[in-house]
């Protein structure tokens, strides 16, 4: 296995350091199918599919007949255009359906439908029975308990500094919430701040596929702004 996933992942990071020198392909439609053009408007992959995702470290969805695969920045079909849904990749790994199954997929291109390999993974939200929900007050709106929660950094409210950070964030098979980051920085005291209330948060219900419990990642946008002059 180890000896299949290591020259993969090596054509992966050739694929994506490549992507980025020649720059971002756009999907690009053409007589009612998609395909992939360069900065200059050359078309580079065919417009011979029904939907593509946008390219994302060297690797997109594509959609063919109700079917979904995985394509390189030159058109190759990277793993099989066979899946009922799929995902974009997160850590090596992403889900699919195949035959009305949920499974994972990794970078050699098995798939794996052992739930104990799939629950350390997020799932994505819209694919969940039951999204995970916040119960941490009455309210049961995480937005609100995070303005609510937040401190204006001092340093930050002296120099006038205000602006949005955008956080992610895991809700885990016990509903505790993990690995926090900023996305985008608004200024380091805002940035620490939004991370730090975030990581504060009471528990949740975990999201569920059917009876079993799953990760999902979440963003959340945290403000800091002053109040309106009057």
């Amino acid at each position: 296995m180890m000896n299949r996933i290591l020259p993969t992942l090596g054509l992966l990071l050739f694929l994506s350091f490549n992507m980025s020198a020649a720059g971002p392909l756009k999907p690009f439609p053409k007589d009612g199918k998609w395909g992939f053009v360069d900065k200059d408007m050359n078309i580079v992959v065919p417009c011979v599919y029904d939907a593509v995702s946008s390219f994302d470290n060297g690797i997109a969805i594509v959609s063919s007949e109700g079917r979904f695969g995985y394509i390189d920045q030159f058109g190759s079909v990277l793993y099989p255009i066979e899946y009922e849904m799929a995902s974009p990749f997160h850590q090596a790994h992403a889900f699919v359906v195949k035959d009305g199954l949920l499974g994972l997929l990794n970078i050699a291109g098995d798939v794996t439908f052992d739930y104990k390999i799939m629950k350390r993974f997020a799932l994505p939200v819209e694919w969940v029975d039951t999204p995970a929900r916040f119960i941490g007050d009455a309210s049961g709106d995480f937005l609100l308990w995070v303005d609510n929660n937040k401190k204006y950094p001092e340093a930050a409210r002296r120099m006038g500094v205000s602006g949005v950070v955008e956080v992610e964030f895991n809700v885990g098979l016990d509903g505790k919430v993990t690995d926090v980051k900023a996305l985008t920085s608004a200024n380091p005291d805002l940035d620490k701040e939004a991370v730090r209330v975030v990581s504060s948060s009471p528990a949740w219900e975990p999201a569920r596929m059917g009876d079993l419990p799953f990760m999902t990642r979440f963003t959340v946008m945290v403000s800091f702004s002053f109040p309106a002059a009057r």
